[in-house]
């Protein structure tokens, strides 16, 4: 592919699509969907699909061209459903698959499995409000290094019966407790980044929005350190 970057139109073309397909057929396009649905090269959309993902808007398959995820909404199957109006999505992790609820602005229940014990649990949310939660959300990486390896960041920010089951969790993998959230936390926290991601004129939270969100949801310390 060209080391030239590509069009800031061309970029937003991009992510519009990705998301639209993402948000109206619960499946996130790659690379060659993409270029043939805008009648453009494939080399273009790589290197748009590249910056999106350099500028933490998607994620990639490790290795890979393709898109793992249009965050919140996961190219493949995982352990959290999403179903909203007849249709299924996926998350990569708890917080994403709240995150998807709160992208399409519908009522939603997510089922996700205990990552200790396997129990299937559930939570609702209808207008707009955690309606129904159970058990406790666990993130094992402080928030300032969750993109060293996001891969490893989602698959560790998970859905727990109680806490005797993330300390079980935690000492099985030798790694140290992280932040335990309430469901209504994660929620409100998912809320607050995810709610405009499908808007034209979306983009990231900037470090001094995104640390007056944390303490508004309740969220404090070192593990929520965004400057270290």
């Amino acid at each position: 592919m060209s080391s030239a970057s590509p069009p800031v139109d061309l970029v937003r073309e991009v992510r519009l699509y990705v998301f639209r397909q993402a948000a109206e057929t619960t499946r996130v396009p790659q690379p060659p969907q993409i270029a043939q649905a805008l009648g453009r090269p494939l080399p273009a959309i790589q290197e748009a699909v590249s910056q999106l993902a350099a500028g933490k808007v998607l994620i990639l398959a490790p290795n890979d061209s393709n898109i793992w995820s249009a965050n919140p909404f996961c190219a493949v199957p995982s352990g959290f459903r999403v179903q909203v109006a007849g249709k299924t999505y996926w998350g990569i992790c708890i917080y994403d698959a709240m995150g998807i609820a709160a992208a399409l602005a519908e009522d939603a229940r997510i089922q996700a499995l205990c990552g200790d014990c396997g129990k299937l649990m559930t939570l609702d949310i209808q207008g707009g409000a955690l309606a129904h939660s159970e058990g406790l959300v666990h993130f094992a990486v402080p928030v300032h290094h969750r993109w060293d390896n996001i891969a490893f960041t989602s698959s560790t920010m998970l859905l727990f019966r109680g806490e005797e089951h993330i300390d079980r969790w935690c000492v099985a993998r030798e790694l140290p407790r992280g932040a335990v959230l309430t469901p209504q936390q994660c929620w409100r926290l998912a809320h607050g980044w995810y709610e405009d991601k499908l808007k034209p004129d979306w983009r990231r939270h900037n470090l001094e929005e995104t640390e007056t969100l944390l303490p508004e949801v309740g969220l404090s310390g070192p593990f929520w350190n965004l400057r270290e």
